[in-house]
């Protein structure tokens, strides 16, 4: 499982987005994918004084591609949501936890649960995937 962690945080760091905000895979096999982000201080707060819902869709989106990823596929975000059901705030370690459910030859669909470092749901996505052809380029 270290193999698979260390190849999906190598990927998960390809992107300036993710190393800049600061998301770290916590575990990662063919089965699911648990990133962490560690929500310090305010600056990531909206106005509400609450954490942005963009770091969860981004947080979503990198963790659900993470899991395509270790079903051996490479895939463009075609469609996705995310519901919040309760708020992240300063200084909360957020998990993000992705699986996918379909898949396909071209497409794959992807599931992603946060929750809070007390264990509370926080907020629950959904992905849709288009598979790359392969020699596609890697970097997106």
């Amino acid at each position: 499982m270290v193999e698979e962690i260390c190849g999906a945080e190598a990927d998960l760091q390809q992107s300036p987005l993710n190393r800049y905000i600061g998301f770290a895979v916590h575990e990662a096999d063919e089965k699911k994918v648990r990133l962490r982000f560690f929500n310090e201080g305010h600056g990531w707060d909206n106005p509400n004084g609450t954490t942005c819902g963009g770091i969860f869709y981004t947080m979503a989106a990198s963790a659900m591609k993470k899991a395509c990823l270790m079903k051996g596929k490479r895939v463009h975000l075609s469609d996705m949501a995310v519901n919040h059901l309760r708020p992240g705030f300063a200084d909360m370690c957020i998990t993000a936890e992705a699986e996918v459910i379909h898949d396909g030859r071209t497409t794959m669909l992807a599931l992603c649960d946060f929750y809070d470092d007390k264990g509370k749901y926080l907020a629950h996505g959904k992905g849709t995937f288009l598979v790359k052809p392969t020699g596609e380029g890697e970097a997106d």
